[in-house]
């Protein structure tokens, strides 16, 4: 018995695997095209996927990217993934959410499409609900069955625009372009998907932080005193993990940069930022601790290693001496789920930031300006000049 219990169990979870569907013309649909409707429709579209986690269910971000992408890419002249530089007739916003049937087995997914303008007028709105047959980790399956939706609903939007009203659209689009509103509107994010820091190293609003911090970001904003500020990407090195984005925002504060700089092993630092935000004080917090050694994870050069306790949150804020020099910007700190499996035990406070002179060279090879300063303060002078210029990052994705 325990044996065909096994086997049964087995048989749920894999099932008969789907075959994933390679074209959007393999979709078989009850819905066909009004007749004077030609495709590909003669407008780009973009795609944004929200990726908002439901608290029951599985939203498969993934699978419903790839299948929404399938099916706008056979009906539009050009369709792609929403991006902070795509230009487009109309905006495809896609949610869905599933969940497996215990009973009859494969997922029952829900998925929710809105057609909005370049002004986030929605122009139309469709929820449809598809299960799709297969074991519990046939997600090939759920990918058939969320492509089938969108091909359905995008068959049902572009028949109630009618010929007549594309052509009209496809005109307006090609003639005189409304200007697209700001992207955080049209993705209909209030609050933003994840945070970091940042810290004036201007008087003009330019803002240091690190690349992951601003990675895929759609929109990007500066919370400073109290406020919130639009700000956009203005440089950008994944390999370096540094980021200066440029905002309006009125501030007399800011780093102090120098000519060169390389602190001695045992050197005492401090750490401002905004760790995990939501959970604790929305004003900036300060850690303090010391380098304690040179090069990054596995002896990374342009890196080093302080021990200031950080958090999530804390990255791209200013690693600072106790005579106010910037030292470097926060980076990472060391996995401690790694550590475990991989050396049985956890560390603490290995911490990695940028180094100054890497910085420098970045902000002057992408001449980007700066304010330099080579004065002297003590340390309650410089904890208190950067908690003025310490801002956080917020991304919306």
């Amino acid at each position: 018995m325990k044996r065909l219990a096994v086997v049964a169990l087995l048989a749920l979870l894999v099932g008969c695997e789907a075959t994933p569907v390679e074209t959007a013309s393999a979709i078989k649909t009850k819905k066909v095209l009004k007749k004077n409707i030609e495709l590909p429709v003669d407008y780009p579209v973009a795609i944004y996927v929200d990726k908002t986690k439901p608290e029951t269910g599985i939203n498969f971000f993934g699978k419903l990217e790839e299948a929404s992408l399938l099916v706008a890419s056979d009906m539009f002249s050009h369709a792609e993934m929403l991006n902070a530089e795509s230009d487009f007739n109309y905006l495809l916003r896609v949610k869905s959410n599933s969940r497996w049937d215990t009973v009859w087995g494969g997922y029952n997914s829900v998925v929710n499409l809105e057609v909005v303008d370049r002004q986030g007028n929605v122009v139309f709105s469709q929820e449809t609900k598809k299960g799709s047959s297969g074991g519990y980790l046939d997600f090939d399956a759920v990918y058939n069955a969320l492509a089938k939706v969108m091909k359905e609903s995008l068959i049902d939007f572009v028949n109630q625009q009618g010929a007549d009203k594309l052509t009209a659209s496809i005109a307006a689009f090609k003639g005189d372009k409304q200007p697209i509103v700001d992207l955080k509107s049209l993705i209909n994010q209030s609050k933003p998907n994840s945070s970091g820091t940042g810290f004036f190293i201007d008087k003009q609003g330019s803002v240091a932080t690190a690349a992951h911090v601003v990675d895929e970001c759609l929109a990007i904003e500066i919370a400073y005193e109290g406020k919130t500020y639009a700000a956009t990407l203005k440089e950008k090195s994944n390999l370096l993990d540094l980021a200066v984005i440029s905002s309006d925002i009125p501030n007399t504060d800011h780093a102090n940069i120098t000519e060169s700089y390389k602190p001695n092993l045992g050197k005492p630092v401090f750490v401002t930022g905004f760790p995990l935000s939501g959970i604790l004080s929305d004003y900036p917090s300060l850690t303090v601790g010391n380098v304690s050694s040179y090069g990054g994870l596995k002896g990374a050069k342009g890196q080093f290693q302080f021990t200031a306790p950080i958090q999530p949150g804390n990255s791209g804020g200013a690693v600072v001496d106790y005579q106010g020099h910037l030292v470097g910007i926060v980076s990472s700190s060391l996995n401690q789920s790694m550590m475990l499996e991989k050396a049985g035990t956890t560390a603490q406070n290995v911490n990695f930031g940028v180094e100054h002179q890497l910085f420098k060279k970045f902000l002057d090879k992408n001449k980007v300006g700066y304010v330099m300063s080579n004065d002297d303060v003590n340390f309650e002078v410089a904890s208190q000049q950067a908690l003025k210029y310490t801002n956080q990052v917020l991304c919306y994705q």
